[in-house]
């Protein structure tokens, strides 16, 4: 029979890689509505759309705050397995959780640094 905790592991990856892809469609949500923004600027016959793009841009940063949240949460979660089921290291799924890690780490500093980009150029 197979062990639970190989189970519970693979379910904390899933949930991993769906709050990952769940940031990067808002990352890339809020960059569509900011160049319409700027698109909306430009046009001056588009002054009323400014305030509901706007309004859009901060909806989807609050999300995506929310889901950077969760990932950071789910992400410790998945370290502190690890480091507790330590006799787990030759299966396929703690490596791919390894990996998961490295790969969440510089995705986090490189959204930091875009963040801090976006946050300076406003």
């Amino acid at each position: 029979m197979e062990d639970p905790r190989k189970r519970l592991l693979r379910n904390i990856i899933d949930n991993v890689y769906h709050l990952d892809k769940r940031r990067f469609f808002q990352q890339r949500q809020i960059q569509t509505e900011t160049e319409r923004l700027e698109r909306y600027i430009a046009d001056v016959a588009m002054n009323h759309k400014k305030y509901e793009q706007l309004q859009k841009i901060e909806g989807s940063q609050s999300i995506f705050d929310q889901v950077q949240r969760q990932l950071q949460l789910e992400c410790e979660k998945l370290e502190k397995f690890l480091k507790f089921n330590d006799d787990l290291k030759t299966t396929d799924c703690y490596v791919e959780a390894k990996q998961l890690l490295e790969a969440a780490r510089s995705e986090d500093k490189e959204t930091e640094k875009e963040h801090g980009e976006l946050i300076s150029s406003n």
